[in-house]
């Protein structure tokens, strides 16, 4: 959770959302579908044959997000976080985002 309190300050700063954001966004839905029977295993391997799982997602108001999960024991838990802090740079380049 320290990677993606990095990312998310707890309080928020002008260029950054609050972790609070982040969490009811991304964090407790995923938490959610996760707790389903099954869920867990239909996410992509971090590499082939690796136990850890990948769940990577675009929100209208926050850069993508990759998010590692694994299992221990029964539980699911948060294994690494990662945010692309520069894309709303790259697309605004985009020439198929000009207005």
């Amino acid at each position: 959770m320290d990677e993606a309190l990095r990312y998310f300050p707890t309080e928020g700063t002008r260029q950054r959302h609050a972790f609070e954001v982040l969490d009811e966004i991304i964090l407790k839905p995923l938490e959610t579908a996760l707790a389903q029977p099954g869920r867990f295993e239909k996410l992509t391997p971090a590499e082939p044959g690796s136990p850890i799982r990948i769940f990577a997602t675009q929100q209208a108001f926050i850069p993508p997000v990759i998010i590692y999960v694994g299992l221990v024991g029964d539980a699911v838990h948060l294994m690494g976080f990662e945010c692309d802090l520069d894309y709303w740079d790259l697309i605004a380049d985009d020439p198929e985002n000009q207005t």
